[in-house]
């Protein structure tokens, strides 16, 4: 039996359209992922300077920060975000 070459394209077509769809799960996947893991890290980052500092958990609630304690903020920010990226993406994945 001979094949059309219409059935060879459409089935062509519906290969594309699932590897487009798991790279698009995929991409979605990672991005879920990066977010969790830098909330991960910038809360464990937060819990230590609150521990490391005694000050800065007193005044965190009415947002009372020092010049100090705002560039230890967004240095953390900073570092917590480089550390999230930083995340090896699993075999598979890329």
């Amino acid at each position: 039996m001979r094949r059309s070459r219409r059935n060879i394209s459409e089935r062509a077509e519906r290969r594309l359209y699932s590897k487009g769809d798991r790279t698009k799960a995929r991409a979605i996947t990672g991005v879920v992922a990066g977010v969790v893991v830098w909330i991960l890290i910038a809360t464990v980052g937060n819990l230590a300077v609150r521990a490391a500092w005694p000050g800065y958990a007193e005044v965190e609630a009415a947002m009372k920060f020092t010049p100090e304690m705002m560039m230890t903020g967004i240095s953390g920010s900073r570092s917590f975000t480089c550390l999230a990226s930083s995340v090896p993406v699993p075999p598979g994945m890329s």
